[in-house]
């Protein structure tokens, strides 16, 4: 059985997470050190705290995205598992993405709350695509 269009472009959506990730991991760890750096220099008491929480933020960055690159080599793959990991992740973006809106709608910034509402729907579209029977045939489940 041919692989679905759809279940390619979700890994290539994973894939381009990935990535991101990976970068924000790496900017995170190069800009911690950077402002612990700076503040060193011009005598401000931050010591090591802006460099542990930059180690930290990019740590949690670096395995996010090592993560969603194996989901999206599972989905590749048409493994059943990286299905059920990709439609747990999109709904749990969606119930955040979803808190995210009524704060957003607390604070008037409609901009981001339409945002927010775009990534709900293409979540909940995920979920949806990947719960329908050809799909699920197609990963053997």
């Amino acid at each position: 059985m041919q692989k679905p269009t759809g279940v390619m472009l979700i890994a290539i959506l994973y894939i381009i997470g990935a990535i991101l990730s990976l970068l924000a991991g790496v900017a995170a760890f190069l800009f911690g050190g950077a402002l612990m750096m700076h503040a060193a220099a011009y005598g401000y008491p931050v010591r090591g705290i802006a460099g542990g929480f930059g180690a930290f933020l990019g740590v949690i960055l670096l395995m996010v995205g090592v993560f969603s690159l194996i989901v999206a080599i599972g989905l590749f793959g048409m493994k059943n598992w990286a299905r059920i990991i990709a439609m747990a992740l999109s709904a749990i973006g969606a119930v955040f993405g979803l808190l995210a809106v009524f704060a957003l709608m607390v604070h008037f910034a409609i901009i981001l709350a339409f945002w927010q509402m775009v990534k709900i729907a293409i979540n909940v579209l995920i979920v949806w695509y990947l719960n329908q029977p050809t799909v699920k045939q197609a990963f053997g489940a």
